[in-house]
């Protein structure tokens, strides 16, 4: 059961964000599963409020100053996580609540809606951050051991000299450049096939 809810302004509404929390037994809703997308952030905010969940956004221009009117008016929210999309990752953002669920109305006061910024941004760098680095982590090992792999199964170059001089004469280079050198480091599949071509026409020459 998930121990905070959630509303995803339509800025926040990233697929992969999404899909993260709900891997993670996260509560949340977004702008898009509730048809809301042309709503104002006011009309957004007393919607999450009438459903008891916190509205996480990138708005801070706007939701800063609502939230000010909301304080001022007496009016209540569940509390609002404002992230600058500059200052965080994906992978910082995602380490939301498995803390305790949120009160049913909460007054906004100033203290009250700082602490809720404050506790649950620190929760959601916290998950995001994990989950991505170990996510990171896996798929930099997966690379490293297709990589090898690739490197082990290579054809080396000094084990051709005869293909690699016939090569050289056919398309001599100024300098010391090599052209056999040149395709084999630069353009490998097209030297692997060449080579593959030149072995056929030898094997066919020796059959004769």
């Amino acid at each position: 059961m998930s121990l905070i809810r959630l509303y995803l302004d339509e800025d926040a509404s990233r697929a992969a964000f999404v899909k993260t929390l709900r891997k993670n037994d996260i509560d949340v809703l977004t702008v898009l599963d509730t048809d809301r997308i042309a709503y104002s952030d006011e009309e957004q905010l007393i919607w999450a409020t009438q459903q008891e969940r916190v509205i996480y956004t990138f708005n801070t221009k706007d939701f800063c100053p609502l939230n000010g009117i909301f304080i001022a008016e007496n009016r209540e929210h569940p509390g609002i996580v404002v992230a600058p999309r500059q200052n965080y990752s994906i992978g910082e953002q995602l380490h939301i609540s498995h803390g305790r669920e949120v009160p049913k109305l909460l007054k906004s006061d100033i203290n009250l809606s700082r602490l809720i910024v404050e506790v649950t941004e620190s929760l959601l760098r916290y998950t995001l951050a994990s989950f991505f680095i170990l996510d990171l982590e896996k798929k930099t090992q997966e690379f490293e051991v297709i990589e090898v792999k690739e490197q082990e199964s290579r054809i080396r170059y000094e084990e051709n000299p005869e293909f690699n001089d016939l090569l050289d004469e056919e398309y001599p280079l100024d300098g010391k450049l090599l052209y056999s050198q040149a395709l084999y480091t630069l353009y490998y599949e097209d030297y692997e096939i060449r080579l593959q071509t030149f072995l056929d026409e030898q094997a066919m020459l020796n059959e004769e």
